[in-house]
């Protein structure tokens, strides 16, 4: 697939931005507990797949696409934090 016929290429930073963003994160959630290690690598590689023209690793649920990377990384947050979200309103 071509720049030109993937819209989301032309709107959406997140290729640059994201990266940017995501490593300082990923660095300090490492070094408080190692199992976050990983996260940065997979949603960069879901990330590259994206861009190069593989729209189901933007938001694919039957592979490693960056919707499911940052929703399991966002899960092992809520359970490190021992957030019942039964008990939010």
């Amino acid at each position: 697939m071509s720049p030109a016929t993937r819209p989301w290429t032309a709107c959406w930073p997140w290729p640059t931005r994201t990266g940017r963003t995501w490593a300082p994160l990923a660095d300090r959630l490492r070094l408080l507990l190692a199992r976050f290690g990983g996260y940065d690598a997979r949603f960069a590689a879901a990330r590259r797949r994206a861009h190069a023209g593989g729209t189901g690793w933007v938001d694919g649920t039957d592979a490693d696409s960056c919707h499911r990377v940052w929703f399991e990384l966002h899960e092992d947050l809520v359970a490190t934090l021992g957030i019942d979200r039964s008990t939010i309103p």
